[in-house]
């Protein structure tokens, strides 16, 4: 349990962190959305998509800043009780919960590649930026997973 208690005292570090690191970008994302104009200017759509896409981020990283402090907060409380330590450690580890996780990542990963190239070959009759847009994420989410798929198999 030592060992597991120094994992959960590295990621409570982590998570703060990145907390910091976060709160400048979600104080001017802020800033943004509620004191300056939208990106978007010309005509009220463009206005209305501008000032939509400046709460979005702003949403977006503002949860992500409670995410990361509640985290880090959960796993304080764990490194002092040690209930909750043992909680937290047989959940992690559980055959059951790592083998869903696994197949669930797997089909899920799966089915975003394969969205993605009919959406990628879709808006190809729309709009080819889009498309080759697309299209480059989808080469490189595939060389991530062959480059992944070559380190695991040879350690295995």
């Amino acid at each position: 349990m030592e060992e597991y208690k120094k994992v959960l005292k590295k990621r409570e570090k982590l998570c703060l962190i990145f907390a910091i690191i976060l709160l400048p970008v979600v104080i001017a994302t802020c800033y943004l959305f509620f004191v300056m104009d939208s990106v978007l200017t010309g005509s009220i759509i463009a206005g209305f998509f501008g000032g939509m896409l400046n709460g979005i981020r702003a949403g977006f990283g503002l949860a992500a800043l409670i995410v990361l402090s509640m985290r880090a907060f959960q796993y304080h409380k764990a490194v002092k009780d040690d209930n909750k330590m043992k909680k937290y450690y047989i959940e992690e580890y559980d055959e059951r919960t790592i083998a869903l996780n696994q197949l669930s990542s797997k089909i899920s990963f799966n089915i975003i590649l394969y969205t993605l190239l009919v959406v990628c070959v879709i808006t190809g009759f729309i709009n080819s930026t889009i498309s080759l847009t697309l299209l480059a994420v989808s080469a490189f989410i595939i060389l991530c997973k062959a480059i992944i798929y070559t380190i695991y198999s040879k350690k295995i």
